[in-house]
């Protein structure tokens, strides 16, 4: 996957490691723009016709301390977007 960070943009790899049909799955950056990078998509049951989707991104940002200084208000807000237009857009697809 080609993301935009920058003008040059960067690639990022990344490698499903869990999957469970229909429940869950987990993919870690194996290369990317981050030092660590583990996302977990789940989505649990409620009722029969309902159930609770949850985005777990557990990073870490390059350059320790300083990248979090620099870069941490910006990631988090980019990622909280990111995840909640995916929900909404998710949330749409079956109200349909």
């Amino acid at each position: 996957m080609r993301v935009r960070i920058g003008p040059p943009g960067r690639t990022w790899i990344r490698e499903h490691t869990a999957c469970e049909e229909g429940r869950m799955f987990r993919d870690v950056q194996i290369q990317g723009p981050f030092a660590r990078w583990e996302y977990t998509h789940t989505i649990e049951p409620d009722r029969l016709s309902a159930c609770y989707v949850e985005d777990r991104a557990e990073y870490a940002l390059r350059l320790g301390a300083l990248g979090k200084l620099f870069a941490g208000g910006f990631v988090r807000r980019t990622l909280d977007c990111l995840f909640a237009y995916r929900h909404e857009f998710t949330a749409a697809a079956f109200r349909e």
